[in-house]
């Protein structure tokens, strides 16, 4: 017992090496020297960050529009990287909750508080079939669904400042 508790915690290691995250919109034979993930809960979290990126991205661009029209539909278009940042957060705090090759490396006290953050994060940010992020996401933002007439598109986009 003793000998296993040694063991919990995430493997930390000091790399002196200045690394830079890979990035997906780098050349395949690029930076060889960037930081890969090495087990599925490190691809989680790289999941995260390039959905973050992506999300970064696209509100800036509608922070920088003129007028109101097109910084709405800015913020459509952003629904789908806020959309994919919410679900790789979820699958990160899934992960650790329920795959043992990661959970098995925290404490009980560790576990039971990313359970909190878990709930927490799905009473704030609803993200299941029937939440509004995941409707504007669905049928407006990562494609115009076939079935929308414009009236519900635009009760959708009056959402869209509050999603």
């Amino acid at each position: 017992m003793e000998n296993e508790s040694k063991h919990k915690g995430m493997p930390i290691y000091l790399d002196p090496t200045d690394r830079d995250i890979a990035n997906a919109m780098d050349e395949p034979d690029g930076d060889i020297d960037a930081w890969f993930p090495s087990d599925k809960a490190a691809q989680k979290l790289w999941r995260c960050l390039e959905s973050m990126l992506d999300l970064e991205e696209a509100l800036e661009s509608a922070s920088q529009a003129k007028n109101t029209i097109k910084r709405k539909r800015k913020l459509k278009i952003a629904i789908t990287p806020l959309f994919a940042l919410i679900s790789n957060i979820d699958d990160l705090l899934n992960d650790i909750e329920n795959n043992p090759e990661t959970h098995n490396r925290l404490e009980n006290k560790e576990i039971k508080e990313v359970v909190k953050i878990h709930k927490e994060f799905n009473e704030v940010l609803p993200h299941d079939h029937k939440s509004l992020v995941t409707k504007i996401r669905n049928n407006l933002s990562s494609h115009i669904d076939k079935k929308l007439h414009p009236s519900g598109a635009q009760q959708l986009s009056v959402a869209i400042n509050s999603a």
